[in-house]
């Protein structure tokens, strides 16, 4: 069996700064929005706390890829990389959804960690978000492509 070799690199910068515009979002539109402005939105004070939740977001993600994951020194804290070894009959089109997918769980993560601080009544919410995007990078995982038919099969098709 061949295998071949893609890799994930998320920028946690992106990744943080895609959750401080999500939390100012559901601040702004909440029915309360003069009181949730200073709690919920994400700033550069907690910075500390979205590291933290960073790096557990990330070791979910080392989880949810267990299967696939090629041994590597650890991530440093600024972007997550993985190497991931597919087999040969992995959908490669699909590759860059999966990349997009991590993304975007790591952000839905991210979001349910702090709004189950900052705004439980809008976490369970969240958590489904999560529990979608999980869901999405499982199918993505597990996508393969039909093997080649061989030279038999398609003499049999000719005649049929």
């Amino acid at each position: 069996m061949v295998v071949k070799i893609i890799h994930i690199d998320i920028c946690r910068h992106a990744v943080v700064r895609q959750v401080a515009m999500e939390t100012a979002y559901v601040a702004v539109k909440s029915e309360h929005a003069s009181m949730l402005a200073d709690r919920v939105p994400v700033v550069e004070a907690d910075e500390a706390l979205m590291l933290s939740f960073w790096s557990q977001s990330c070791a979910v993600l080392d989880l949810l890829f267990s299967g696939f994951l090629l041994p590597r020194p650890p991530s440093p804290p600024a972007a997550y990389r993985a190497a991931l070894r597919l087999p040969d009959l992995f959908d490669f089109s699909v590759v860059d959804a999966l990349r997009q997918q991590a993304f975007a769980f790591l952000v839905a993560d991210m979001v349910a960690r702090w709004m189950a601080m900052a705004f439980p009544e809008r976490a369970d919410g969240c958590r489904q978000l999560v529990a979608e995007c999980k869901e999405h990078l499982r199918l993505l995982l597990n996508r393969r492509c039909l093997p080649p038919r061989g030279r038999r099969a398609r003499k049999r098709m000719e005649i049929l």
